[in-house]
């Protein structure tokens, strides 16, 4: 198989695998491990930290538990999907945004999506760098209790 790739050519040995969908409820507070991508959350409730104090802002988002609605859970990207970078007043597709960010189309299936019911909270783009969380509904100043959640690499035991 052969892709165009931005200003690369990538040729791919094999027949191409189509991704299964992930949708894994998280536990909050818990553990939720998602083992198909190697990778669990961890979800803890803790007091607002005073703004300015980010905490491995590439893998750990806090979130005001008031302004959530129902649920939280990772998912896949879906055709169509829109979010509010933070920052933004407005929405934004989904596949834009990771266009923008020059990632690969081979590789946006692998990315992460944290939702709740009224839709994406958290773009998880890369757990080894601190690039990518992005969260419309972030925890703000009045709020009481935030949802901390972390993405690290699942432990292996042998």
């Amino acid at each position: 198989k052969v892709m165009v790739e931005f200003d690369r050519l990538v040729l791919c040995r094999g027949i191409s695998e189509e991704k299964k969908e992930l949708h894994v409820e998280l536990r909050v507070p818990g553990i939720t491990p998602l083992s198909e991508r190697g990778v669990r959350v961890v979800a803890e409730t803790d007091p607002i930290r005073p703004l300015g104090q980010p905490r491995d802002p590439g893998t750990t988002a806090h979130m005001d538990l008031s302004r959530l609605s129902g649920s939280l859970l990772v998912r896949s990207r879906r055709p169509g999907d829109r979010f509010s970078p933070l920052g933004m007043a407005a929405s934004k597709k989904l596949k834009d945004y990771l266009i923008e960010l020059r990632i690969p189309a081979s590789k946006r299936d692998d990315i992460l999506i944290v939702a709740d019911e009224a839709g994406i909270v958290w773009v998880v783009l890369r757990l080894a760098e601190p690039i990518g969380s992005r969260s419309a509904r972030r925890a703000a100043p009045l709020s009481r209790t935030s949802v901390r959640l972390a993405f690290s690499a699942s432990e292996r035991t042998n």
